[in-house]
């Protein structure tokens, strides 16, 4: 296994994960419930996915696997933190606004910010890490 597959391992999976806890969110928001549906798939798919990325890292050589995550996956990974940060404490404002108009109870509301913050996340990692591939 090389330094390549792995990394485009990791951003399949952090692109997947993000997919399922943004689309969480949205069904959360536009179904008007806190479980669009089953409240756990979103956690199984991020720790499914640590456990794959775990587990191919081990496999792999050890000089694949530093090449994957070296310095230049962490400034991705805290470029991502950093941003994901911002849209966190933005969206407190954002749903205070909708639930002081009634468009969102405080159940959905935190469903949706829970599931909008690893989303953000993980999509901007995959995002940064494709952008440093091309």
């Amino acid at each position: 296994m090389t330094s390549n597959t792995l990394t485009t391992l990791r951003i399949g999976l952090f692109g997947l994960t993000g997919i399922v806890c943004l689309a969480y969110a949205t069904l959360a928001l536009l179904y008007a419930t806190p479980a669009p549906f089953s409240a756990w798939i979103p956690g199984a798919f991020g720790i499914s996915s640590g456990v794959i990325l775990a587990i191919t890292s081990r496999m792999a050589p050890a000089k694949a696997a530093s090449m994957t995550w070296d310095e230049g996956y962490a400034a991705d990974a805290s470029r991502a933190a950093s941003r994901a940060f911002w849209i966190a404490i933005f969206q407190y404002p954002v749903f205070g606004v909708l639930m002081a108009l009634g468009l969102a109870t405080p159940s959905v509301s935190f469903a949706a910010m829970g599931t909008l913050t690893a989303a953000a996340y993980l999509l901007m990692a995959a995002w940064f890490d494709m952008q440093g591939r091309a």
